[in-house]
């Protein structure tokens, strides 16, 4: 069956690039289309498939009476970059934040009553946000119509990238801090099928900020500067190395530990072979003589209770020890050392549970 070659239906989406000719008259507009095509393009995918929110820096910090912003990087909810290599310096900005957000003025007549619980329970707060607000710069003299004069027909050459801070009383519903809902989120990546996502809902030009902190001004408290409202970015390199360094290792499969065979099972076992038969030629000696009590006056203990006493409980902590470790607690000589060492060995799976 051959393919369909022919759509079954189209759509426009309201992209538009500008297609060149040989010998084409070009205008200004033309130039223009291109740029700004390929802007629009660069913001859709900096906000669909990255996100949006602040990606570094961009700290708001009290310095005397106004407010400092550090250099830093983000992206706003509409894919537009804010890039700020410098600080930037807000002056005033509790004055503002109190002048704009605040009750309002009495005006000139006296108050005929005490101030209530309202008054001294008060609290102004607002939002420290930053925007992109491009400018247009470098004038140049274009071809005069007619009989002007060529300086008189001037126009901007340059569309200059600025970062500007505003303060906001209130922030639109999009901006609102909501925790994450893991339920929800996960539907998009672990149900069967996974939940398509949703195209978000055109955004207000207005809405187009990110906030960087809240501010607040309480009677007989410090005027407050905190981070309250921000949403993070996280870079990919900062996720990739959050993925290798704390989850990649949960994900190895680990080698199961056999389980520990004590010295006293080891016994049980070594006599239920039958090695422990005196014209075996297999016979461990050398593991055998540790159970028995040596012939000393002051009745000292087995080598075996010398080792179960240093932390030694069993064979296989006997092999991962070292001859000079055994040789400190117990009565045992290097040479016999040598030999439990290779009797061990030799039983196999005698010595794993």
């Amino acid at each position: 069956m051959s393919p369909i070659e022919e759509p079954l239906a189209i759509a426009r989406n309201g992209v538009s690039t500008p297609l060149y000719f040989q010998r084409q008259v070009i205008e200004a507009a033309d130039l223009n289309l291109g740029g700004a095509s390929r802007d629009a393009e660069l913001s859709r995918l900096r906000a669909m498939l990255h996100g949006w929110g602040v990606v570094a820096g961009l700290v708001p910090r009290r310095v005397g009476a106004d407010v400092v912003i550090s250099p830093g990087y983000g992206i706003t909810p509409g894919g537009a970059e804010l890039y700020l290599p410098e600080p930037l310096v807000v002056p005033g900005a509790f004055g503002t934040l109190l002048k704009h957000c605040g009750p309002g003025t009495q005006g000139c007549e006296l108050p005929t009553e005490a101030p209530g619980d309202e008054a001294r329970d008060l609290k102004i707060t607002g939002w420290i946000t930053v925007r992109r607000l491009d400018a247009e710069a470098a004038p140049r003299s274009g071809t005069p119509d007619g009989c002007e004069h060529p300086a008189n027909d001037q126009h901007p050459t340059r569309r200059c990238h600025r970062v500007a801070a505003f303060l906001r009383c209130s922030l639109p519903e999009g901006h609102v801090p909501r925790p994450p809902d893991c339920t929800e989120l996960s539907t998009y990546l672990c149900a069967d099928p996974p939940v398509p996502l949703e195209l978000p809902a055109p955004l207000d030009a207005a809405e187009d900020f990110l906030v960087l902190g809240r501010m607040a001004i309480e009677v007989d408290t410090p005027d407050l500067l905190s981070l309250e409202g921000r949403r993070a970015l996280l870079p990919v390199a900062v996720l990739q190395a959050w993925l290798q360094s704390c989850i990649c290792p949960l994900l190895e499969e680990k080698p199961e530990e056999p389980d520990r065979v004590d010295w006293r099972e080891l016994l049980g076992r070594i006599r239920a072979a039958g090695l422990d038969a005196a014209n075996n030629p297999e016979r461990p000696d050398a593991v055998l003589a540790m159970y028995k009590s040596p012939i000393v006056i002051g009745g000292r203990s087995t080598v075996v209770e010398q080792l179960i006493l240093a932390g030694i409980n069993g064979p296989l902590e006997f092999l991962k020890s070292t001859a000079p470790a055994i040789a400190a607690a117990t009565d045992l000589n290097r040479t016999q050392i040598k030999a439990v060492f290779l009797e061990l060995r030799g039983l196999g799976e005698l010595i794993i549970a």
